[in-house]
């Protein structure tokens, strides 16, 4: 069996998403939707779309200081780049920070610092009842092979109730998911569909039936209207989307990455997604469900910006990302308080057979490059 891939990047046609209009994972010949938008971004007059952002800055803009608009941030690259980019326009941003209870990196702690004190900004750091997130992380794991389900709602969730609590109508996020990575064909300045699907999916009415109470929802229930109370964007709408030049531009600003703290099996960079350690478990998940994991995920982003060939890319993803790092296992293992064989019997549930098949107690992989 062989995988179908793009035959521009090595994006497998078992991508996972909503796919929207009801498009082709890949158009007549063989190209993904994801390299097909990067192509369409070179069409785009981006001195235009900056200049839609610099007017809509001044509608919102407070002259005197005030909190004018909110941007969720985890520390990162990306939201040093959007605190830097909205910070060069002349607002007054708050930082909404939705924190884990996984073992922090030296290099995500002084990131989160980092992006309050190097652009003088408030910062509000929201932790989910430890509780809640580890029986949240168990049903997540065990029921959709998704650990950070109930967090990625929070996400969300938890800057839109501060906004409307501070009285701020405009939000930041980063970059659009759909249109960047290939599960919708159309870009949107506006962030309102994509949120109204993440709390559709992964908002209180699924945690509900699995026994949370009402008062250990509020991290995850929007608030009524909350549509017609703020307007949140995209800032990839507006300023084309490259995590180099974001990486490069915040280390610029103070940020660290994690050469000199952890070499991480199964990864391809030391600077993206670099917070927390159980996290990664998250993004290793894809890998039994689709055969393909974050490595292949980074990859394809420096084929279509030409940092990489497709040919070279391909070997490294086959023996990069089938690799679990011992350091996340364990991390997730210490906070779930899952036994080994307990965690690996969940993760053999969620092999997909029609790409694996066991041998000798192995999942190995059906397809070859």
């Amino acid at each position: 069996m062989e995988l179908e891939r793009c035959t521009r990047c090595i994006m497998p046609d078992t991508r996972p998403g909503e796919w929207r209009q009801k498009i082709p994972k890949f158009n007549k010949d063989g190209v993904c939707q994801a390299c097909l938008n990067h192509d369409a971004n070179d069409n785009v007059n981006w001195d235009a779309r900056n200049l839609i952002l610099s007017n809509l800055c001044d509608d919102h803009r407070d002259i005197s200081g005030k909190y004018d608009c909110l941007i969720p941030v985890s520390g990162g690259k990306d939201s040093h780049y959007l605190v830097y980019k909205i910070k060069s326009m002349g607002m007054h941003p708050l930082l909404v920070n939705i924190s884990d209870p996984f073992t922090h990196t030296r290099a995500g702690e002084d990131n989160l610092h980092n992006i309050s004190k190097y652009f003088n900004c408030d910062l509000i750091q929201f932790r989910i009842s430890e509780d809640v997130f580890r029986r949240s992380v168990k049903v997540g794991m065990e029921h959709y092979g998704e650990p950070l389900i109930f967090v990625e709602a929070a996400i969300y969730t938890v800057p839109i109730q501060i906004a409307i609590n501070y009285g701020i109508k405009l939000m930041i996020h980063g970059e659009n998911p759909g249109f960047e990575y290939g599960t919708d064909i159309y870009d949107s300045m506006t962030s309102i569909n994509h949120i109204k699907r993440i709390f559709k999916t992964s908002g209180p009415t699924l945690w509900d039936q699995h026994g949370f109470r009402t008062n250990e929802l509020n991290p995850v229930t929007p608030p009524q209207d909350w549509e017609n109370k703020i307007y949140p964007i995209f800032m990839s709408y507006y300023d084309r989307w490259d995590g180099i030049l974001h990486r490069d531009v915040a280390k610029r600003c103070g940020y660290r990455d994690l050469t000199h703290e952890w070499k991480r099996e199964g990864n391809v960079e030391d600077y993206d997604q670099i917070d927390t350690i159980g996290w990664i478990m998250d993004l290793w998940m894809k890998y039994p469900k689709f055969g393909f994991a974050r490595a292949t995920d980074i990859l394809c982003r420096w084929i279509r910006d030409g940092l990489i060939d497709r040919e070279s890319a391909l070997t490294i993803a086959d023996s990069t990302d089938p690799v679990l790092d011992q350091r996340v296992l364990d991390d997730f293992l210490d906070f779930t308080g899952y036994t080994d064989r307990e965690l690996w019997n969940i993760i053999d549930h969620w092999y997909n057979r029609d790409l694996f098949e066991n041998v000798n107690g192995m999942w190995t992989p059906k397809w070859s490059i």
